[in-house]
């Protein structure tokens, strides 16, 4: 989870997100997304968890930013867990699958290629889960938003290997051998 937090523009500075808002209460929402990725940095999943969620639905007289793909994808990393994040409390691969898909939704006019991403990362929850069907089908959405997502063919070579079919995993490994950089 901590890979899936320097992809893409998770990781713009405050600065340049706050460039990005056009009302304080947007202002708002991105300051306590950096608080978020700051906890997130320091280990503090449950904290960070606390300031995403209030970024996304607001808290007291803020209103919160709903359609920010980063925060959906923070959010998404966050409770998809991984050995260093195994609170039961925070690790929800439902819900993280859930945020990944918000965020593929919300970037996808603007930015189709961290839509591939949320794509590619709602496709890793829906293998924890064991939804292998549903896993595929999010990775070859990845790809056809984003034909060079070396990660999105290897992660489709893994799902189809575990469904049984080792040709289709070749081709997809080929593929991710051939896209990655």
């Amino acid at each position: 989870s901590e890979m899936l937090t320097s992809l893409g523009r998770v990781n713009d500075s405050l600065d340049v997100l706050i460039r990005i808002a056009k009302t304080p209460a947007q202002t708002w929402a991105y300051e306590q997304f950096e608080i978020a990725r700051d906890e997130f940095r320091r280990g503090l999943y449950s904290e960070s968890l606390e300031s995403v969620l209030r970024a996304i639905n607001g808290f007291g007289s803020n209103p919160g930013y709903k359609t920010e793909f980063r925060f959906h994808f923070l959010q998404g990393t966050i409770r998809l867990g991984s050995y260093k994040n195994d609170d039961r409390q925070v690790s929800d691969t439902e819900d993280s699958e859930a945020a990944f898909l918000k965020a593929a939704r919300y970037s996808s006019n603007d930015l189709p290629a961290e839509a591939a991403r949320s794509l590619l990362c709602a496709g890793r929850a829906a293998f924890t889960q064991g939804k292998l069907d549903v896993a595929l089908k999010h990775s070859s959405d990845a790809i056809a938003l984003d034909g060079t997502l070396a990660e999105a063919y290897f992660q489709s070579a893994q799902v189809c290997c575990a469904l049984g079919r080792p040709k289709e995993a070749s081709a997809h490994l080929v593929t991710a051998i051939v896209y990655d950089h």
